[in-house]
């Protein structure tokens, strides 16, 4: 192997192998950049690793990880082949981790020492110090170290980002593609169905829009999921039950990231900085068990090193990114679940930014609230909410229950299999306007839980920049029109945005701050196109202060950047 060296102590080999025990090989993967040490020879394209098991094989499909990946014949899977730099006129140095198949060393960039535990015959040993030239690398100096690659995580209850920092200090958003569109932001929904097809059955899941796909061809035959962040620090959300099987929420949470990784087409590092709400939604949050709930779920995926960052918090790092002077700054984040507000002040002098958290809020009140008072005032008066039935000589309103389902987005496909469907049935026959309760049957024959969230995601985004909006439910022989005014949504809104401002106050009154010392406001999350809530900060704080942007990225993005501080501490949420 032309041009490369292994160094073992006091033994030198040009040749790209030095031995270093009686059964143990190393060589220097010219075409990688990398050096590898393990049980048996690796060498060629494809070779066992000797007595641990294993095997180190080509994957053209894997270009992200360098074409390689390691695996262990014990049953063990080795990590995937990471980025790791660059090597001088190479391309990318790679990196083996240990995994189940034995002990790997590596080496990466001009120069690399390290020590790792090789099995040989059986038996630990610790490898000499691998000292790693990589070819061309003579006129190197050796490398700085540089910040682990880390994924900024933002688990959202509508949408999910993740990002990662590229070696310039920016943090991209990685980018997922379905049909004809690319986006970072991925539904965070799940569908899970069986699949007959075969010998025996076997459930199947998917998420984010493949999982809409499924769910509006499967409709009732499947079983589909969203919002679910906001059972996270749910003492009472014990578990679910889908095909049989009890899912508790951290087995949800680490389905759908490992699905969202797969989507992502490239490896994850060991390293995440998560988000994570003010406050959790919810009555009571159990915050201690929703830290638990996430923690489990992450080391599923193989993380080794975890930190929490209250979302707003990230979002401001994100913001102050573009300050050129002292400020301090007001950031909203506008969810599908909460609303959370973080008071920083930051300084960017000498090239270094510094910042002192000075408060933290949050409630339980966003966009999935906002949503409910669209169906509230809008969907169940049309399924017959507030009429009533005879029963004897008296007449009754129709019970609330029937429509309490529609708190909940994931109860609705399933309320056509339940004793309500039934119960519902019955009653229709004896309502005073029995057309609204067969409007509400023709609904749930139709299995169109999904097509109502849409509906009223569509109206939302339309008052948002317009004057009124067309609400259009079209489900099989269930069509509902009805012309919604901004002016009527502000109005039934109104009593939240009070509550969100009222949270304001608590930031500023921990803060110890008036309105005046606050320099910027940075409104972020979809929410915040909501135009009633954005003209409660202007006129609060004044237009001239406040600003939005990356509603979408803006918290993973400032998540990946936190990752690459050295000091990350100040950062991190208390308590986690």
């Amino acid at each position: 192997m032309e041009g490369g060296r292994v160094v073992f102590g006091d033994v030198e080999e040009d040749a790209g192998v030095a031995r270093f025990s009686e059964r143990g090989e190393a060589s220097l993967d010219e075409a990688a950049g990398v050096a590898f040490a393990a049980p048996g020879r690796i060498g060629g394209d494809r070779q066992e690793l000797g007595v641990a098991g294993g095997r180190l094989e080509e994957d053209e499909g894997d270009q992200r990880a360098g074409g390689l990946r390691a695996e262990g014949k014990d049953g063990g899977l080795c990590d995937q082949v990471r980025d790791g730099g660059r090597a001088p006129r190479i391309g990318k140095a790679l990196r083996v981790q240990r995994g189940g198949g034995g002990g790997i060393c590596w080496g990466e960039g001009a120069l690399q020492k390290v020590h790792r535990t090789i099995r040989t015959g059986g038996v630990d040993r610790r490898a000499l110090p691998l000292l790693v030239r990589l070819p061309f690398a003579s006129a190197q100096e050796p490398t700085m170290s540089k910040p682990a690659p880390t994924l900024g995580l933002d688990f959202g209850t509508t949408n999910s980002v993740a990002a990662l920092a590229g070696p310039g200090g920016q943090a991209e958003a990685i980018t997922f593609s379905h049909e004809d569109a690319t986006f970072a932001a991925c539904r965070s929904v799940l569908c899970f169905w069986k699949d007959e097809d075969g010998p025996g059955s076997r459930v199947m899941m998917e998420i984010g829009p493949w999982a809409i796909d499924q769910f509006l061809e499967l409709g009732g035959d499947c079983r589909f999921i969203q919002s679910f962040k906001t059972f996270a620090a749910s003492p009472l959300f014990i578990s679910t039950t889908i095909q049989n099987k009890a899912w508790r929420f951290e087995d949800l949470l680490s389905a759908y990231l490992r699905r969202l990784s797969e989507r992502a087409g490239t490896p994850w590092p060991k390293q995440v900085v998560m988000g994570r709400p003010v406050q959790f939604a919810g009555a009571q949050p159990d915050e201690k068990l929703a830290q638990e709930r996430y923690e489990t779920a992450l080391k599923r995926l193989g993380f080794e090193t975890i930190h929490h960052v209250y979302e707003p918090v990230a979002a401001a790092f994100f913001y102050a990114q573009r300050l050129t002077e002292p400020a301090t700054i007001l950031v909203a984040d506008f969810g599908g679940g909460t609303s959370d507000f973080s008071i920083i002040r930051f300084d960017p002098g000498g090239g270094k930014l510094r910042a002192a958290a000075l408060s933290h809020a949050g409630i339980g009140i966003a966009g999935d609230a906002f949503d409910q008072k669209i169906i509230d005032h809008v969907v169940s008066p049309l399924f017959g909410k507030g009429s009533t039935f005879k029963s004897g000589d008296k007449t009754l309103p129709i019970p609330l229950s029937f429509y309490s389902r529609f708190a909940q987005w994931n109860q609705l496909s399933i309320m056509r299999h339940t004793k309500d469907y039934a119960d519902l049935f019955k009653l229709a026959r004896q309502a005073d306007e029995p057309k609204l309760l067969n409007a509400f049957l023709a609904f749930l024959d139709a299995d169109a839980s999904y097509l109502l969230y849409r509906a009223v995601a569509q109206a939302k985004t339309q008052l948002s920049r317009a004057a009124e909006a067309q609400f259009q439910l079209d489900a099989g022989s269930l069509k509902l029109n009805r012309t919604i005014t901004r002016a009527e949504f502000d109005g039934w809104i109104s009593e939240d945005v009070r509550a969100i401002q009222a949270t304001v106050s608590e930031a500023l009154r921990k803060a110890d701050l008036s309105e005046a010392k606050i320099d910027r406001v940075f409104l972020t999350g979809g929410t915040s196109y909501v135009p009633a809530l954005r003209e409660s900060f202007d006129a609060r704080f004044g237009a001239a202060k406040v600003a939005t942007g990356d509603q979408f990225v803006s918290i993973a993005n400032g998540l990946a950047l936190i990752a690459q501080e050295e000091n990350i501490e100040p950062w991190l949420a208390k308590g986690v």
